[in-house]
């Protein structure tokens, strides 16, 4: 796809923040997901920009 033509590196960060931080949102919640849903929709309109 698309994606990984243009920014690899910046895709790689985003999904190993994901997989580190899945423990976490289990403990702390909602607050924790919203946050990684934020960061992540962040992520992808980078590489998109």
């Amino acid at each position: 796809g698309f994606l990984k033509e243009l920014k690899p590196d910046i895709l790689k960060e985003c999904f190993r923040f994901g997989e580190s931080n899945f423990e976490v949102g289990e403990f702390y919640g909602d607050a924790v997901l919203e946050y990684r849903f934020v960061f992540t929709f962040w992520c992808f309109h980078t590489i998109i920009a």
